[in-house]
């Protein structure tokens, strides 16, 4: 009785064996149900299609700028941080500088000083002129007696030299007039100096956009030239991308270009060419382009793009755009054997157009796919054409 157990291993060590038989055909199987799935096929063809340059950009934004110090001082304050939206004009950055303050101070003084001074020498040369029309009509009265010899010759030379002293004296007080004119004009233009010096201790947002970096904290010591921050406008952003010159003639303002951006996700969206650049780099032989991107919330700077430049034609194996899904990180196609079964193929794709794609590896020449598969298909599964 104890040895009958051991009797029934080669019964379970055959069943085994038996289901472990069958060959397990690779993806995902659905129950069988006996129906078949009623669907579109189309028969994969090699057509003419568009041949393309594959060049790789970079987003950026449309204009940024780094904002640097202008003066020697302690950085009081940054009133910004990555990622904060400020306003054109807005205070980012307040600069402490005794030395600047002292200047406006100097410069203030100065400027009421010659102003005093101006007001003086006014007098003066009001005075001066008082005097010199007191004399010029002394003289006149004695030339008029000096007619009658009422007067002697002297008198009338000591009148003479008066009115000559006078006049004199009046332009002496209307050129230190002019003088001081120009000293209030050059206190002014000092005042004017140290204050837009001193202005520059607040750093201010030179247009409306988005902060992408902080790079100072406040205690640092600020210098001239030194960077504080980044600022991006908020005026969109672009794809800058190198073409070789052989494709020059191959791009023109407003052409719609098919652009990836991987980080976005696989597809491919239509983007208008916006500039291109006339001079091309000696270096590399190739040529700035600049494409327009749409207002999107999902874009920052920084970014890699892929840009397609249609170059001629080409015999190229296609199917309907609708054909290929995607599944997780997988791309493929459902095939569609002569017994009617559908099976889930990995495919490479390429270029596509005109609700068509372009398939470089995975299908051949008149094989047929499913067109739009329903979401309950399955690799192995049965289908019948749809009239």
């Amino acid at each position: 009785m104890l040895h009958r157990p051991l009797l029934l291993w080669p019964l379970v060590l055959a069943l085994i064996t038996t289901a472990c038989g069958d060959k397990i055909q690779p993806g995902n199987t659905a129950k069988e149900d006996g129906s078949a799935l009623s669907v579109r096929i189309t028969t994969a063809r090699l057509e003419t299609a568009p041949r393309h340059y594959e060049a790789v950009g970079t987003v950026e934004a449309r204009q940024s700028a780094t904002l640097a110090a202008k003066v020697m001082g302690t950085i009081q304050s940054v009133n910004a941080r990555e990622g904060d939206v400020v306003a054109r004009d807005a205070v980012l950055v307040a600069i402490v500088s005794r030395q600047l303050d002292a200047g406006f101070t100097g410069a203030r003084a100065g400027l009421e000083a010659a102003i005093k001074a101006r007001d003086g020498a006014l007098a003066g040369h009001q005075a001066a002129q008082a005097q010199a029309r007191l004399a010029t009509t002394t003289y006149q009265r004695y030339q008029a007696l000096a007619v009658g010899e009422s007067v002697s010759a002297q008198e009338l030379d000591e009148v003479r030299s008066r009115r000559d002293a006078a006049i004199a004296a009046r332009n002496r007080a209307a050129a230190g007039l002019e003088a001081a004119e120009q000293q209030v004009m050059r206190a002014r233009a000092a005042l004017v100096a140290a204050g837009a010096d001193r202005g520059d201790t607040f750093v201010r947002a030179p247009f409306d956009g988005r902060v992408t970096a902080r790079l100072v904290e406040p205690g640092d010591l600020a210098a001239p030239g030194r960077p504080l921050l980044t600022l991006e406008a908020a005026e969109g952003f672009r794809i800058q991308m190198q073409l070789p010159e052989d494709h020059r003639s191959a791009v023109y303002a407003g052409q719609p270009l098919a652009v990836n951006i991987p980080t976005l996700g696989p597809e491919w969206f239509p983007v208008p060419v916006e500039e291109i650049l006339p001079t091309t780099d000696a270096a590399t032989r190739s040529l700035k382009v600049r494409l327009g991107l749409p207002p999107r919330d999902d874009i920052s700077a920084g970014l890699f793009a892929r840009v397609r430049v249609p170059v001629g034609e080409t015999e190229a194996l296609q199917v309907p755009k609708t054909a290929v899904i995607h599944q997780g990180q997988l791309t493929g196609v459902f095939t569609v054997s002569d017994d009617l079964t559908a099976r889930f193929v990995l495919v490479r794709t390429g270029a596509f157009g005109d609700g068509r794609i372009e398939i470089l590896s995975g299908l051949q020449d008149g094989q047929r796919v499913v067109v739009a598969p329903p979401p309950t298909l399955r690799h192995g599964g049965r289908v019948r054409e749809a009239a």
